[in-house]
């Protein structure tokens, strides 16, 4: 019976630390984008594009789909995708055949659990653009 008694205030303290401890937060992740080799290309030469989520917090970094587009009138097409790594970074292999603008975006990430609320902004990084000659 006492043992009981102690297992029902342990889990009544667990239950209110966990209360204690429960937090929201908002964060505004950005998105970089680089290419390389970095000047003109052959058509169907290899491209690498690749950037980096950066956040303060891991959850809006790690494990983020990235989405890789082209420009190009009406709806943008999307070209690729990938699942960011341990430190945000991202990378994509492309062999473009002729000049074309591309840009990443992060779409936003909203996870809730027992008293926590964590809110990944979207982002959306700058256009690039691809000279093939």
């Amino acid at each position: 019976m006492k043992w009981l008694l102690i297992l029902a205030v342990a889990a009544v303290v667990l239950a209110l630390a966990a209360t204690a401890s429960a937090h929201r937060f908002v964060s505004s992740p950005s998105l970089s984008i680089h290419k390389q080799p970095t000047g003109t290309t052959s058509p169907g030469k290899k491209v690498i594009v690749f950037g980096k989520v950066r956040s303060s917090r891991q959850i809006c970094r790690e494990d983020r789909l990235v989405r890789l587009f082209r420009v190009r009138p009406g709806p943008n097409r999307l070209l690729a995708t990938f699942v960011t790594n341990f430190f945000g970074d991202y990378r994509f292999a492309r062999h473009p055949r002729r000049t074309q603008k591309v840009y990443t975006r992060i779409a936003r990430l909203h996870k809730v659990s027992f008293g926590h609320d964590h809110l990944c902004r979207a982002a959306r990084s700058r256009d690039v653009r691809i000279r093939v000659r």
